[in-house]
């Protein structure tokens, strides 16, 4: 693991536009960060005393900013001290002037959401959120969500006795939720409504006054289990903060209270997809029909399966691990290195710049890193060129394909082949599993790359293979049989609650030609519907045009073109 040293800059909202979803968004990514347990980390923060408690108690150093005039002086004062190696800066507006002092201390300068004049100063900008077409990384697969739920929940609904859960932010300045809750009628008692409020909610009293009389309005105010009471409601009504990603995430229909003009226009861009419902800005949502609009959603079984499965597609609850691994630039990979025998390390960036990868060389030289892998975004120019500047082989095409599940997911024009079966894997189906493994992957880039001996490749796909039929690797293995022999293999992963990946295919040579993979594609797809995944990715190579007709014939479509890259050191690093 390679030592690095982390300055988070955010707040917690106490002013209008200023929710708590950057605060939180900071805690998951900084939590991430810290399983390298070489990385130090410590935030940056205004002076609010409910903010700097969370984090204190998190266990991460902070510093404060007491008046918001000295923001600039004490931004470079902490940068000073703390001596970071990066600065994430997770604000709305930057400006110019305090960008680019900090870009002169010479770290690694990284915005998320930032539409101010000073992100063209960073080196790397993240836009989960707020889309402008500029950041290097934009769109919801960076989101960075709280509390994944598991995959056993079931989104049907419950129209008889229907669960509401109502959240309007952490900082509800507007206090939406006395508003809504006037709008409940008294004689209401078929809708159960989880009302939430954050810490900064100054009447709480008051609502649990209102709500004393009706036995089917639960008040809290930041509960531990906020995901669980959430993730087991029906329907939310919420505003367009983290928490409508997060109902869009889980598979929540949604209606939207939009506080401010960027939450309307992200509600409104979801809305379009069919993951949500928006209402408009609050101060011109009619609360005296709400109700109706609520009851009208829960009977509507179809439309809100529509939303649930649209919502589930677009975001896969993989940003936060993305998101972390591109703050985190470059880290040395254990398994492989132990594997191979070298010391490998993985820059993560996907579209690099010229200070990002001086940053990595600077890295590798400290651990004396033998090979540097890069997996690099094969539309960004700039990625390709300073790749094969800095002396990088290109090793791989990699080509990821997709494809929705649902009830009629199927393999088209599967071929009949007598006596197959294909069941889950046992023990005593290791031996012929790691021999067809073995001779399975040669267009593969550890291959290509002539310094990994072909005997290590082979072991590494053995391995690979026999490690998910434990549930290691993958979580499930299943094998193919044709007259009781061995003909073949496919290994199923569910990555997240929202998206399944196929690792490995395999068919012994004595069985190829037959039609056999569209048959193990067919099954995996049965056990990723069984597993209520909306949709599933595959990998394979450039080199590789077996499975990639194999992929197309089943009905994937491509998805995603990378490049991948390995550097070779020889002990001369960039001065």
């Amino acid at each position: 693991m390679m030592t690095k040293r982390i300055l988070f800059r955010c707040d917690g909202g106490s002013i209008p536009e200023l929710g708590t979803g950057h605060l939180v968004r900071c805690f998951i990514l900084a939590k991430e960060l810290l399983k390298n347990v070489h990385t130090e980390i410590a935030f940056l923060m205004g002076d609010n005393p409910e903010s700097i408690r969370k984090a204190e108690k998190q266990g991460f150093k902070v510093y404060v900013i007491k008046h918001e005039q000295e923001e600039d002086f004490l931004t470079i004062k902490t940068i000073i001290d703390f001596k970071p190696d990066i600065f994430v800066r997770d604000r709305l507006n930057s400006s110019a002037e305090l960008m680019n002092l900090i870009k002169h201390t010479g770290i690694i300068l990284i915005t998320i959401d930032d539409l101010g004049e000073g992100a063209e100063f960073a080196d790397i900008t993240i836009n989960p959120i707020l889309h402008n077409g500029k950041a290097l990384y934009e769109g919801y697969q960076y989101l960075v969500l709280p509390g994944v739920p598991d995959t056993e929940w079931d989104r049907k609904g419950d129209v008889q006795n229907p669960k509401v859960f109502v959240f309007f932010g952490g900082y509800d300045y507007l206090n939406i939720t006395q508003k809504f809750l006037t709008s409940i009628p008294q004689d209401n008692d078929v809708i159960e409504y989880h009302i939430v409020v954050g810490d900064l909610y100054e009447n709480i009293d008051l609502l649990r006054k209102m709500s004393c009389n009706n036995g089917n309005i639960n008040i809290y105010q930041s509960p531990e289990d906020f995901s669980t009471i959430f993730k087991n409601c029906d329907l939310a009504v919420i505003s367009g903060g983290l928490t409508l990603f997060q109902a869009v995430s889980y598979g929540i229909p949604s209606m939207v209270i939009s506080q401010y003009k960027h939450q309307l226009d992200n509600a409104e861009k979801l809305q379009n997809y069919g993951a949500t419902q928006s209402l408009g800005l609050f101060k011109l949502v009619d609360f005296s029909n709400l109700v109706q609009k609520i009851k009208a959603l829960i009977v509507d079984e179809d439309k809100r399966k529509k939303m649930s499965n649209k919502g589930r597609y677009l975001i896969d609850g993989l940003g936060s691990r993305e998101v972390s691994s591109i703050i985190g630039i470059i880290d040395r990979l254990k398994w492989d290195s132990d594997f191979f025998c070298k010391n490998i390390a993985y820059l993560y960036p996907k579209r690099l710049r010229e200070s990002i990868i001086r940053f990595a060389y600077k890295k590798c030289q400290e651990e004396d890193i033998e090979c540097l892998y890069y997996l690099c975004n094969c539309h960004d120019p700039e990625s390709v060129r300073i790749a094969e500047e800095y002396g990088f082989h290109f090793v791989d095409i990699r080509l990821t394909y997709e494809m929705s599940i649902n009830q009629d997911s199927y393999v088209p024009n599967l071929t009949q082949i007598d006596d197959l079966q294909i069941r889950e894997s046992c023990p005593k189906d290791i031996h012929e599993l790691s021999r067809i493994a073995q001779t399975s992957y040669v267009y593969s880039r550890y291959y290509f790359d002539r310094h990994f001996p072909t005997e290590h490749c082979q072991r590494f796909y053995r391995d690979w293979i026999v490690k998910s039929t434990k549930g290691e690797f993958d979580d499930i293995v299943f094998v193919s049989l044709i007259h009781d022999q061995v003909a073949g293999f496919i290994s199923c992963q569910k990555m997240t609650p929202n998206i399944g990946k196929i690792g490995l295919v395999g068919i012994s040579q004595d069985f190829q030609g037959q039609g056999l993979g569209q048959h193990l594609v067919q099954k995996a797809i049965e056990w990723f519907r069984k597993e209520n995944l909306p949709f599933v990715e595959v990998v394979t190579q450039g080199r590789n045009l077996n499975a990639q007709k194999l992929y197309q014939s089943c009905g994937f479509t491509s998805k995603r073109t990378e490049l991948w890259y390995h550097k070779w050191f020889t002990k001369k690093y960039i001065d």
